[in-house]
């Protein structure tokens, strides 16, 4: 009876984690061995996008015969304060100000930063309307790179609601628009993203190609922190193949990228994930140990979702060892934590 109870709690565990960042669930059919991979990281995307200041500064200057030179500049204030309280993690008052800037101009990029501080205080709904309301103005203004990020941001709220068929959709716009103008950084990273959705649709070789795809441009533009993703992805996918040597191999590939770029929170991703492989093969020990060490770095940097996350997978490996008093101990850690 508590085997089931806690079985169904992580469950519920896992779904609460979706909104932080994209996680890709397990395909349908699973063996006993590999429940603990139910809380499993797929490297996509970390947060929502902002258009860049060259094509930002391109809108204001078409504004400034509507509203004058004077009203832009104030919106454009507004809207460099609001990035700059958004990039010191002041959420409410970036929101606040993007607000401010889109009361005085409204141009699509101030509708694509008004939703993505919604995003990150998880009004999906506000978030959903103003990336819809950015499109719209991004195709008006003809600009196409602001609405593949758009897109491709709207896209990873649907995604991480479970609406796959809208996610790929927008998706594949981002990855014709990034083709077109040879965004080929954009143009890995729809790779990585639609492949997540082929793999959460058990299509693991559709997965497996996109990757393979994503790592050979990453290589060729010499983008190392997505190479790391491409590598620790694939991992993952031989993992769902039962190839867990390979699993092992790429998972310590994009470690020592990540180890070697400096990159934490990756590093804690690819430590956590080689945790559960381990778990997979039956070396609890060696699980638990990498899982302690993907959950220290996640604590230095104070990023809760992670530790959530260790703690979930941790709470699975006791719960397979028959210890339901440490499963449901780490559990309620992993609880407590998402409700801060």
């Amino acid at each position: 009876m508590v085997y089931k109870q806690i079985q169904y709690i992580l469950v519920i565990l896992s779904i609460l984690l979706l909104p932080i960042t994209i996680h890709a669930q397990q395909p349908a059919q699973q063996s006993e061995g590999s429940k603990n991979a139910d809380l499993q990281n797929l490297s996509i995307i970390e947060k929502p996008q902002y258009q860049d200041t060259e094509n930002l500064k391109k809108e204001l200057i078409e504004q400034i015969t509507l509203k004058g030179k004077d009203t832009v500049k104030s919106a454009y204030t507004f809207y460099k304060d609001g990035y700059n309280q958004y990039e010191n993690n002041s959420l409410s008052q970036a929101l606040a100000n993007f607000q401010k800037a889109l009361s005085l101009v409204d141009t699509p990029s101030f509708h694509l930063a008004i939703g993505n501080i919604n995003f990150l205080l998880n009004d999906y709904k506000s978030a959903l309307i103003s990336y819809e309301s950015a499109i719209n103005g991004y195709k008006t203004i003809k600009n196409k790179q602001g609405t593949a990020i758009a897109s491709k941001n709207k896209g990873i709220i649907l995604h991480n609601q479970g609406n796959y068929k809208e996610a790929l959709q927008l998706y594949k716009t981002a990855l014709d628009i990034d083709t077109e103008i040879v965004n080929e950084k954009a143009k890995a990273e729809d790779l990585r993203v639609i492949s997540s959705i082929y793999r959460q649709n058990n299509e693991i070789d559709k997965a497996f190609s996109l990757l393979q795809e994503a790592l050979e441009i990453d290589k060729k533009i010499g983008n190392a922190h997505g190479q790391a993703k491409d590598i620790g992805n694939l991992g993952i996918i031989y993992k769902d193949k039962g190839d867990l040597t390979n699993a092992l191999s790429h998972q310590e590939q994009a470690l020592a990228i990540d180890v070697q770029l400096g990159y934490k929170i990756g590093e804690a991703e690819d430590l956590g994930n080689i945790g559960i492989i381990y778990s997979t093969k039956g070396e609890y020990d060696k699980a638990i140990e990498y899982l302690i060490k993907a959950y220290s770095i996640y604590k230095t940097a104070n990023y809760t979702p992670g530790m959530a996350k260790v703690l979930g997978n941790m709470s699975i490996i006791y719960l397979s060892q028959g210890n339901y008093d440490k499963a449901q101990t780490y559990l309620n850690q992993a609880k407590d934590l998402i409700k801060q």
